[in-house]
């Protein structure tokens, strides 16, 4: 699966309304839900806390990943928000998460699943697209890091 579909795909909002994660949970899930992609942002949101209740997502100096299998999906789903005020995610660095790339994944896709959240570490390893995933103003400037680390996943 190419990377760039998914992205193309996604819904990425810049502007997040959310104060805490669980708000920013339900604002992503009801933003896919808005565009078709899932069908049920209540189950959605209660998969990805089953999650997080494991360990949190945030991987470190601004960043999570949330992640969540949903039994009716169909394909891969990724949503992008960003947040100017950050947001308490637990991370294990103590700060406060500013961009949340969340992905859900259908049953059976584990392979892909896990191959995506490896993409988004190796990229987020670079300090220079962190800088640009926390300076970006668009969802095209977004996009746009991943772009020149494009990739295919299989």
């Amino acid at each position: 699966m190419d990377i760039q579909k998914l992205l193309a795909q996604s819904v990425i909002k810049i502007n997040l309304q959310a104060q805490t994660r669980d708000e920013a949970f339900k604002e992503l899930a009801s933003l896919l839900h808005e565009k078709n992609l899932i069908t049920d942002p209540d189950d959605t949101f209660k998969r990805l806390l089953h999650r997080e209740s494991m360990a949190s997502t945030a991987i470190g100096e601004g960043f999570a990943i949330p992640h969540a299998n949903i039994s009716d999906l169909e394909e891969v789903s990724l949503a992008i928000g960003k947040s100017d005020k950050g947001i308490d995610f637990s991370a294990i660095d103590a700060q406060k998460v500013y961009l949340i790339m969340m992905v859900l994944f259908p049953e059976g896709k584990e392979k892909l699943h896990v191959q995506i959240l490896a993409r988004f570490a190796r990229i987020l390893k670079s300090e220079k697209n962190r800088l640009e995933l926390k300076n970006s103003q668009s969802p095209d400037e977004i996009r746009r890091v991943f772009q020149t680390q494009n990739a295919e996943v299989d």
